[in-house]
């Protein structure tokens, strides 16, 4: 499988740099999905589009037996591009730098690779838009939920899903058991108190500002004392905004951060400690507090009866000390849905520049090492069969 992905290691970085350079946010990924559909229609693989508004699921079958679902991820992010590729972004503003422009490509070689392979069974090829996030979407819904809404997974015993990472040396791959990526939420407090005059007459308002501050300070006890010390969980504040003037006792404030779990039980104690914290403080102060949860991702769990074959795979591809058995991210991803529906694997394929600098996800300046790419597909496409 290496040496037949190798042969087409050309056609799998010509996608790549294709989509790398007209990247498309969530839920706008016309031109992605027209590439995708026209090297489909090339392989003669029959597809769904328009699933979940922008994505393709195609379907490759061959007699009776399993159905495996691969998946990879196609929106890019609103970040303005500073690598100097000569394939930069040409969509101003909008730059693929979590790597789903890799995570497309190498499905499309395994597309290619397993059209020509003997197997009984079914492979699902779910090409998914909004990863990232649910955009404008006015339900409020990332990629993944809606493609179980939209019934994706019926039929389907298992998936798998990769994701490259600069940060690990290439030729690797993290593969382990249980939790591999965090439960992550970002999450929005509105403080509503009474505005009145600060300096004149403070005692006739509800200070939104104060509020804010003590329940910030309270936010941070949670990990440290309500939460075993075994566990592994992040509440971070990371915007505080409000008050219209230094005379007035601020009647608003909003607050925004961000919560991580590698436990979903630990991940839901964590909701709910904030709720009962904003209920006390709204009791205390005699003011109105809104918790709301903008984006919410569960764990990305790996299934303990895959890890056996999946293993014997990488093992295969990358060799056994190439294989990573501890690689944990608190990163969130919204294959987690996907991963608390039915037994799946999440792998992170290293992806690390040769010589160049290294900038992590999410960077303005995230490059990958293409010498990765056709053992990704081979990996994806052995892993399959």
């Amino acid at each position: 499988m290496i040496e037949k992905s190798k042969e087409i290691e050309d056609y799998i970085i010509k996608i790549r740099r294709i989509i790398h350079q007209n990247p498309e946010l969530g839920y706008k990924e016309i031109k992605t999905s027209q590439l995708i559909k026209s090297e489909l229609d090339k392989l003669g693989i029959p597809y769904k589009s328009g699933v979940a508004k922008t994505g393709v699921v195609a379907t490759l079958k061959k007699g009776e037996g399993k159905t495996i679902l691969l998946r990879a991820d196609m929106d890019a992010l609103p970040i303005a591009e500073e690598t100097n590729l000569p394939f930069a972004s040409e969509n101003n503003g909008v730059m693929h730098a979590c790597g789903h422009d890799a995570h497309t490509a190498m499905l499309l070689g395994a597309a290619k690779l397993l059209r020509e392979e003997d197997f009984k069974g079914t492979i699902k090829f779910l090409f998914q838009p909004s990863e990232e996030g649910h955009y404008d979407d006015s339900d409020g819904l990332s990629g993944a939920i809606r493609c179980i809404k939209e019934g994706v997974l019926e039929g389907v015993d298992c998936a798998l899903a990769m994701h490259q990472v600069p940060n690990l040396p290439l030729g690797t791959i993290g593969l382990k058991e249980g939790a591999v990526m965090a439960a992550s939420d970002f999450f929005k407090i509105i403080i509503n108190g009474k505005a009145s005059h600060a300096g004149a007459s403070p005692e006739e308002g509800i200070d939104a500002i104060v509020i804010a501050s003590q329940l910030i300070l309270a936010l941070q006890t949670i990990v440290s004392r309500e939460i075993n010390a075994r566990e592994t969980g992040v509440v971070s504040v990371s915007t505080i905004n409000g008050g219209v003037s230094e005379n007035i006792v601020a009647e608003n404030v909003v607050l925004t951060g961000t919560i991580r779990a590698l436990n979903e039980e630990i991940h839901q104690k964590i909701i709910s400690l904030i709720q009962k914290k904003c209920e006390a403080f709204e009791l205390m102060y005699d003011a109105k507090i809104e918790f709301i949860l903008t984006s919410s991702y569960p764990v990305t769990e790996n299934y303990p009866g895959l890890i056996p074959t999946v293993k014997k795979t990488a093992i295969k591809i990358f060799q056994e000390e190439n294989v990573l058995d501890d690689i944990v991210t608190m990163g969130g991803e919204d294959f987690g849905h996907i991963s608390q529906k039915i037994p799946s694997c999440f792998v992170l394929l290293g992806t690390m520049p040769a010589d160049e600098p290294l900038f992590p996800l999410h960077n303005s300046k995230m490059t990958i090492n293409e010498d990765a790419l056709h053992k990704g597909t081979a990996f994806i496409s052995q892993a399959a069969l």
